[in-house]
């Protein structure tokens, strides 16, 4: 049952006037109900699975908050994640490493085969792994404290809306909501209800406008020259930004229709002056969870074996930043995708954050230098932004490629063969019109929105004036709309 479609409308009504229906402290049957249900029509035997890993999590976190020992605890901590990463490693890296480890054996006419065989990944697995993660974390940190009903915990790992594509809300925020029940808000609902209009918008105008005209280019770059790539990797940075940040829309509207928020997950990325600044806008549920569960343990952990100054001739608080940086972002590649790809768009962002603090001093005197009038250093603020949007947009070129070849094949003809071939790609011009229009749109709604609330704005307006716009909004998404794929980027990690 996909998320944007009619079946979908019917499911939702059906369980928001069941959800109301009941009193508050029952109101978690209907979620778990629901939840289980979604799942179940994506690939039923997989329910299952998914129930028998979160009992365990919840067993694990019940377990370590009653031992008084803290080894004890610590032995339970490492089960339950030795568990989660086991389950992880097995639906979605095993065939990986497996062909991997292969091709490396052949390269060195090692007489060894690793038995191959493929697992359909279940939905979601790595969203819902993560936050039973955090949850054991938390409890053993005795940053929460164990959830006692079971049910509420099964909610809070399989709430229906969040499960294959996020946000990966933190346990604290999400569990106290479902513990506590709210009535039936009008705010709420109507609040909900814009954000879904606006994430299909930026779903069905906007991506899948832009699919329409980036696929075939990337399927086969060979064949096309490179202003064909160039227009396409701009594009795909626009497609996967209003089908991502388009899902999220959906799930938080989702989530307030039921009187829940979910965790914001997208902040105006493409206005961020840094590549750290861009991190701290984009999927930020997932990247504060790296930083929180990853990057900050192991930094802190090599902080204590390092003990001098300097360890060749690098300053150590920089090698401690490298080491624990490069790790994180290897893992958040791997993270994306059982592929060198992504693994190789990973460690490019972690080269990119590396060099911008090594850099840091540097930059900062001679951006003092250059721009002295405090005035137009503000104004030359959009300089950086430039200059990061495209740091991004040049990452996306593996994130996107079918492989490390394409991805090197499509920045060698964009530098070396930057002619246009008319004979390159089939233009529809009503498309390119929609999509250029779509995206013009959003920057010139995103950058209004940075200064002054558009949400605010739009409340202090007529009622005649808000549903005009509502009405506009709706007809834009039926007329312009393209309903060819109903699928999201992120649902296939």
């Amino acid at each position: 049952m996909q998320i944007t479609s009619a079946p979908f409308a019917i499911f939702i009504a059906a369980a928001l006037i069941l959800h109301y229906a009941l009193p508050s402290r029952f109101r978690w049957v209907i979620l778990l109900a629901a939840s289980l249900y979604f799942y179940a029509c994506w690939n039923v035997i997989y329910v299952p699975l998914l129930l028998s890993a979160t009992a365990l999590d919840y067993v694990f976190a019940k377990a370590i908050s009653s031992t008084p020992f803290q080894s004890r605890k610590k032995r339970w901590l490492i089960l339950s994640l030795s568990l989660n990463l086991f389950i992880l490693f097995l639906f979605k890296y095993f065939s990986f490493s497996a062909s991997s480890l292969n091709a490396l054996f052949e390269g060195f006419n090692i007489a060894l085969r690793i038995p191959f065989f493929h697992l359909l990944m279940p939905l979601g697995i790595s969203f819902f792994t993560f936050k039973k993660m955090s949850y054991v974390i938390d409890v053993f940190k005795r940053k929460i404290g164990p959830e006692a009903h079971f049910g509420r915990f099964a909610v809070y790992v399989t709430f229906f809306p969040a499960i294959a594509a996020g946000p990966i809300d933190r346990a604290g925020i999400f569990l106290p909501q479902i513990q506590r029940g709210r009535p039936f808000e009008e705010g709420d609902f109507t609040a909900g209800c814009k954000l879904l209009l606006w994430g299909f918008f930026k779903k069905f105008v906007i991506a899948e406008r832009i699919a329409a005209l980036v696929t075939p280019v990337f399927s086969q770059p060979q064949e096309h020259t490179g202003l064909t790539l160039l227009m396409a990797v701009y594009l795909y940075s626009f497609q996967i930004f209003c089908d991502f940040s388009g899902y999220t829309d959906i799930a938080l509207g989702i989530g307030r229709l039921f009187g829940l928020r979910l965790t914001q997950n997208f902040n105006l990325p493409y206005f961020a002056n840094s590549i750290a600044d861009f991190w701290r806008r984009w999927h930020i549920t997932f990247t504060t969870w790296m930083r929180d569960y990853v990057f900050l343990p192991l930094s802190f952990s090599l902080s204590r074996k390092f003990k001098k100054n300097k360890v060749l001739l690098i300053r150590t608080d920089h090698l401690i930043y490298i080491l624990a940086i490069s790790f994180t972002w290897f893992l958040v590649g791997l993270w994306h995708g059982a592929g060198w790809t992504f693994i190789a768009w990973g460690l490019l962002h972690a080269a990119y954050l590396v060099v911008s603090v090594l850099t840091r001093k540097s930059r900062k005197r001679a951006w003092k230098k250059l721009v002295r009038n405090k005035t137009w250093r503000k104004k030359f603020q959009w300089i950086s932004v430039f200059i990061t949007f495209h740091l991004v947009t040049f990452a996306w070129i593996f994130f996107r490629a079918n492989s490390l070849s394409d991805a090197i094949l499509i920045i060698k003809n964009i530098l070396l063969n930057i002619r246009l071939n008319t004979a390159d790609i089939q233009l529809d011009h009503s498309q390119v019109f929609v999509v250029l229009g779509g995206i013009l749109f959003l920057l010139a709604a995103q950058f209004i929105h940075s200064r002054i609330n558009l949400h605010t704005i739009l409340e202090r307006q007529p009622v005649y004036v808000r549903w005009a716009l509502y009405y506009v909004f709706i007809f834009a998404i039926f007329f312009f709309g393209r309903f060819e794929t109903m699928e999201f980027i992120y649902f296939q990690f």
